[in-house]
């Protein structure tokens, strides 16, 4: 697992506000970050280490889903 996580932040008020977030090697969350920086729309970016992971359940969610679709694995 990748010890970095990207955050951005598009809008201001709760109604339009979203809050984005990726994950990779910090050199690549900073590159992204950059292109991330010129556009106007977004408002926060920010990298930030992981220290734990609390959840992380995505690989048994992809497996239901394929089985749940008629896809096997």
């Amino acid at each position: 697992m990748s010890k970095y996580i990207l955050r951005w932040q598009m809008g201001l008020l709760l109604e339009n506000k979203r809050i984005h977030y990726t994950y990779g090697s910090k050199e690549m969350l900073r590159q992204k970050a950059e292109v991330l920086a010129k556009d106007d729309k977004i408002l926060f970016i920010t990298i930030d280490k992981i220290d734990e992971v609390i959840k992380d359940t995505r690989s048994q969610k992809m497996a239901e889903y394929f089985e749940n679709e008629g896809v096997e694995l």
